[in-house]
This record gives structure tokens, C-alpha cells and sequence, in this order.
């Protein structure tokens, strides 16, 4: 077991860049991606379905920069906004003029975008995800085309699903553009009489790594070469001939990670990769890399003449060479926005968060026609968990920040003591904490899925008396802490009187794959901060991962839910002997959302895709499935008896019977 422990460095900050503002909630959305137009009620002889409201603001942007434009300056402002379950939409905006027009994608199917780059003929290109299709803005007619899909990789016919970036060499007038998730090298040369892309394959020959982020021309037309940073299993970065189609160079660590390349505010190219807590630099020059000194990325909003552009809520500013600024406004509406996790506030209402952006949202039971309201941006990432306690509602996420605490007496504000965010030093903003509960020690404690390229995860005590320090500690390696619960009697072998039950998962951080056979249950002892024993569910083989663990005061017992290929199961384990009273019975449902179970009126009330089941804690195979009129997405709260979840970016309740 590995132990790391951090003091609190807190922050109180306002997350973004450029291309950061807080959600716009009177968009009326449009016809395809709408809610349904009135209350809509699936009544059954066992409770009933309500839609609520909807969750409406703009997307995430991860790709924006100055490119040529149909303006009087020649050069025009792009962004590509990025809905989750919803369509990119691409604003182009005169910075002459501060008007703006936004423009949905031509393939459907394609929620976003990490990358645009303007081509040799002028144009603008934008790699796409999930289905990795290459768009183009054509900045004369402003019709943004598809171009199709990244052709399958040549060695395994793997289908890619992201274009992290793309470029543009200056040696051969082609568009690169680097993948996931087989780590591949894309070109496209728009100058051909029949224009198509090429699939050059996998930039790793190892054939383990999947992820090619960055990739950059060396600005020298002379010069063939494009520089890649690649991981996660390992950082590396490469330099590839395009004359040759050969790697020539090639820097890597035996650590997770990713390397990174770019373009530097000095105008020219670096580069950097992490070995454990060590970080070296590198300038990228005339096909080698070679160490050198951090220098800053270059942010892509300064146009030919000096002036930069910041985008802001309602207002976007136009900043000259000697420091005066026009200002416009900005009303684009946005889209739905997908509700990532749930959690009931101390205040009693309905607390959520969207992904990309991370914004807080709240609803109201006491005054439904209100609808979903939208508190705020958080970050660029998404909550995982949500917990009330000391009359605030503590937020574990994946991103920066990883910890937020909201009091819901004040208006929120990420830069007052409303919502205070914050990363432990040290701590991987990438973790995935999926479980977050309170213990009788006063600290909370959170499970995490392991980072990228990484297979442990962590269990995360949160001291939140003073929030002096956060402890993180590694109990099973190669698995990460999926779900946990606090026990109120004594675990075997722990004396203390205070334990918790933790599941994992096998399955870790992006690009890894899995090398523990099966998930397990663990007793944590809170005052030793060790792992007191391990326990295989007995009756289900190959389990991939545990959730939905819930105590039963009555008796103390475990409940918890076992997720493998051959199904989904229910078990009851006593802590306190640690035996299983029932070691794995099938349930007739799968797709369990995570961490989202209860016990209530005598049984197990939860979430799956399908809908809300029960199970009857004393004859587990009598469980029901009540099937809902949408799928659920994410949940979860359960106020009196009236369950809350989200599907996509809707509010829906269930009413227990």
C-alpha cells in the first residue's frame, strides 16, 4: 500500500481561458434537441415518470484561434463549442464588427472538437469527435463541410474516434491531423485535384499506446517534419519525416503520461514531458529535440495587426497594441448541455453538474415551473460526486478543479467564499472519483478511478473540520475504488470500531488495459488507514467492477451490486464476521449507474439505463425493473420519495411507491 499526503493548497479561482463564461438559461432549444414541450407522465401501477426541465448553456470550447476571414481586416475569430449528446457548433466572429454566426456541423453524429487549424488554401479545418471526421469551413461561401471520417488504421482497422489536433506542414502544402484511439498520423492534401485522407498508422511500435494529443509542423518550408507528443501508458514525443514517412527521432519515459508539443509565445516550437514528479522541457528544432527551457504556449487570439479578442458571458473585447478596447455584446444561446452527475444539497434542492463545461445547476422541488437553473462554470471537466454535509455540498471531479465546496446560502461565485475550488498539490487532476460519502470520524472519503495510463486508484480522506490536509492512499493495486460505504458497527480484525467497505474496478485511467482478474470488497480501517482484508464476490466469476454498496442498519449487513460479463449481481456481506450471506444472485436488468442505490421503506431502490429497480434485501431474486420512458443517463437523489436523474441534458423524477 502506498501512502501520499498533501497540505491543502487552496484556491479560490475562476477556471477558463479565453473562451470561458458561465451558461446562458434562456436559450430556447432547437427542435431536434428539445425537451418535451409539456409535463409527460408514465403512470404505472408502481409509481410514475415526470419530465422536469432542462439543462441549456453553451458547450466547452477546447479549439479557438484567429484565422483568415471574409472581414475588412481579413481575419475572422473561431470557436468550436462542444455538446455532449448534442452537435458542434462553430461560431465565426468580425472583430471589426463583433458580429457573429454560428454554425452547426454538417455530421450530425460529431459532439465536439480539440483542434482547427487553418490549411494551405486558406481555409479552416477542424478535427472532430467521436467519430473522428474532418470538417472545413470554407471562409468564402462560410459553408462548413464535412470532408468524412479518418480512414480505419491501416495495421488493425481500428475506426478512430478523435482528432486531438491538427496542422498544417509549410514543406507540402498537407493538413496532418494525429488520433485516437491508435495513436495514428492522418494527412490531407486540399491542394489535389481529388482531395482525400490518408491513414499513415500508428506513431507507437508497441502497439500499446493509444492516445497521439499533440502534433505540430516545423514552421521551416524546408524542413519535412511533424512533431508528436504521444502516451499514456508512456510520454513520448517523436519527430516524423514526411518525406520519408519514418520516425527519426524519438524521447520517452517508463512512466505514465502524456508528451506535449507546441507553439511557444516566443514564435517558436517546444515541447515537455513528465517523468513521475519530474518535468523536462525541450525546443523542437530542424527535425531534433533536444532540452531547453518552459516557455509559454502561445494562445492563438492575436490577430495580424496586434489586436487580441476575449469572449466572455453576455460581451466580447477587442483589446488594440496600445491598450484601448471596443467592446460588443455576445448572445450566442448554445445548445442543451448534458447533466453529468446529481446530489441533493443541504438546502434540500436538486444539485447537478453538466460536462464540458462543468456548471453547476440546481432545481428547486419547492417551485418546479423555476426549471433547472444554472448556477455557474465550474472548470472544464465533470462532477463525478456530490455529497451534503456541515451544511455544504462537497464536489469531487475529473479536471481542474478536483475539489469544490458550495454554500448554498450565498449566490454562487467561483471567486468568493460561495464556491471554493481547489487541486491538492500534487494530486492528478484526471482521477475519476466515483464514490464520495461521509464517515463518523468527521471525514469524507472518496473513491477513485486510477489516471490515465495508470491502474490503481485511490481512496481520498477529506478532513473537512478545518480542510487542513487531504490524505490519498492506493488499498488494491491495479484496481481502482469504484463505490464505498461507511459500516456503523466494527469490521472483522478491526478493532477501532470505525471501517468502511470499499469495491473496485479493474478497469483503470484511458489507455490501460486491465491486469486484475476480478474486482474485490475491502475493509479499511480508519484509524490504522490500512486495508484489513479482501474479499472475492464467492458466486460471481471475472467481476469487472462493485457498486451500489448500501448498509442496512437493521443488521448491519452490505449490499452492493457485482457487474461481470456473464451479468449483473446482488450480494449481501457482513462486515463484521466477513462472510457473504448471499455471495452473488442474477438480477434481471444490467447497465447499473454508478453509486446510485438507497435503501427505503424496507428495500434497495436504484438507477439503471432501463430505468428504477428494487430489491428486496431478504430474497434478493425478487427484484423489479421499472422500465423508464427515456434512458437514464445520471443520478442520482432521492428526496422523501421522489427520485431524481438526469437523461442527457433532462431533469426527470421518479415517484416510489
Amino acid at each position: 500500500m502506498i501512502i501520499v499526503k498533501w497540505k491543502i493548497l487552496f484556491k479560490s479561482l475562476l477556471l477558463g481561458s479565453l473562451t470561458a463564461f458561465l451558461l446562458i438559461i434562456s436559450f430556447v432549444p432547437k427542435s431536434a434537441l428539445a425537451a418535451p414541450s409539456s409535463t409527460k407522465t408514465d403512470h404505472n401501477a408502481t409509481g410514475s415518470y415526470q419530465f422536469l426541465s432542462t439543462a441549456q448553456g453553451r458547450g466547452g470550447v477546447e479549439a479557438s484561434m484567429v484565422g483568415p476571414g471574409a472581414t475588412a481586416s481579413g481575419q475572422s475569430y473561431y470557436q468550436a463549442y462542444t455538446y455532449w449528446k448534442g452537435t458542434l457548433e462553430l461560431t465565426v466572429i468580425d472583430p471589426d464588427t463583433g458580429a457573429y454566426h454560428a454554425y452547426l456541423s454538417p455530421a450530425s453524429s460529431e459532439q465536439g472538437a480539440r483542434s482547427m487549424e487553418v490549411g494551405p488554401d486558406k481555409n479552416m479545418y477542424i478535427g472532430t469527435l467521436p467519430n473522428a471526421h474532418l470538417l472545413k469551413f470554407n471562409i468564402h461561401t462560410s459553408q462548413l463541410m464535412d470532408l468524412g471520417s479518418v480512414p480505419v488504421d491501416p495495421i488493425t482497422g481500428v475506426r478512430q474516434s478523435y482528432i486531438w489536433q491538427i496542422t498544417t506542414s509549410p514543406h507540402n502544402n498537407r493538413v496532418y491531423g494525429c488520433t485516437y484511439p491508435s495513436a495514428d498520423l492522418i494527412s490531407y492534401n486540399p491542394m489535389d485535384a481529388n482531395p482525400k485522407m490518408i491513414n499513415l498508422g500508428s506513431m507507437d511500435p508497441s502497439g500499446q499506446e493509444q492516445y497521439l494529443r499533440t502534433c505540430i509542423a516545423d514552421p521551416n518550408p524546408a524542413n519535412p517534419y511533424i512533431y508528436i507528443g504521444l502516451g499514456s501508458i508512456t510520454s513520448q514525443m517523436l519527430v516524423y519525416n514526411t518525406d520519408t514517412n519514418q520516425v527519426i527521432a524519438r524521447v520517452s519515459t517508463s512512466t505514465p503520461g502524456f508528451g506535449w508539443v507546441y507553439l511557444g509565445t516566443d514564435g517558436n516550437l517546444h515541447g515537455w514531458q513528465a517523468d513521475g514528479t519530474n518535468i523536462q522541457y525541450y525546443q523542437l528544432i530542424n527535425g531534433t529535440i533536444i532540452p531547453g527551457a518552459y516557455v509559454h504556449i502561445s494562445l492563438m487570439n492575436t490577430f495580424a495587426d496586434g489586436r487580441t479578442i476575449t469572449v466572455g458571458t453576455t460581451s466580447m473585447t477587442i483589446t488594440s497594441p496600445d491598450g484601448s478596447t471596443k467592446t460588443y455584446p455576445y448572445l450566442y444561446a448554445g445548445q442543451p448541455l448534458t447533466i453529468f452527475r446529481m446530489g441533493l444539497g443541504p438546502d434540500q434542492k436538486i444539485y447537478g453538474g453538466t460536462v464540458l463545461p462543468y456548471d453547476l445547476v440546481s432545481f428547486d422541488p419547492a417551485s418546479p415551473a423555476t426549471g433547472v437553473t444554472m448556477l455557474g462554470e465550474v472548470g472544464g471537466g465533470e462532477p463525478y460526486s456530490m455529497l451534503a454535509a456541515n451544511n455544504r455540498l462537497y464536489i469531487a471531479g475529473y479536471g481542474s478543479p478536483t475539489m469544490g465546496i458550495y454554500d448554498p446560502t450565498q449566490a454562487f461565485n467561483t471567486k468568493t467564499n460561495s464556491f471554493t475550488t481547489f487541486t491538492p498539490q500534487g494530486m492528478s487532476t484526471s482521477l475519476r472519483p466515483q464514490a464520495l460519502i461521509a464517515a463518523p470520524n468527521g471525514h469524507l472519503y472518496a473513491g477513485a478511478i486510477a489516471s490515465y495510463g495508470e491502474l490503481t486508484g485511490s481512496l481520498i480522506s477529506w478532513n473537512t473540520q478545518d480542510n487542513s490536509d487531504i490524505v490519498q492512499y492506493y488499498p488494491v493495486q491495479n484496481q481502482g475504488v469504484s463505490s464505498l460505504v461507511a459500516v456503523g458497527q466494527s469490521c472483522k480484525d478491526v478493532v477501532s470500531g470505525s471501517c468502511l467497505i470499499g469495491g473496485t474496478t479493474i478497469y483503470g485511467g484511458g489507455g490501460t488495459t486491465p491486469k486484475a482478474s476480478s474486482a474485490v470488497l475491502f475493509s479499511w480501517d480508519t484509524t490504522k488507514n490500512v486495508v484489513a482484508h479482501q474479499y472475492t464476490i464467492p458466486n460471481v466469476s471475472a467481476v469487472n467492477t462493485i457498486t451500489d454498496l448500501v448498509t442496512n442498519p437493521a443488521n448491519g449487513y452490505v449490499y452492493g451490486i457485482a457487474c461481470a460479463s456473464s451479468g449483473t449481481y446482488a450480494f449481501v456481506f457482513n462486515p463484521a464476521t466477513g462472510k457473504f450471506i448471499n455471495g452473488g444472485t442474477l438480477l434481471p436488468f444490467s447497465g447499473a449507474i454508478y453509486n446510485s442505490a438507497t435503501l427505503y421503506n424496507g428495500k434497495i431502490w436504484g438507477l439503471t439505463s432501463q430505468g428504477v429497480f428494487s430489491i428486496d434485501p431478504l430474497h434478493l431474486s425478487k427484484a423489479t425493473l421499472r422500465k423508464s420512458p427515456v434512458p437514464v443517463t445520471a443520478g442520482f437523489v432521492l428526496r422523501g420519495n421522489t427520485m431524481y436523474f438526469a437523461s442527457n441534458s433532462n431533469l426527470w423524477s421518479y415517484q416510489l411507491p
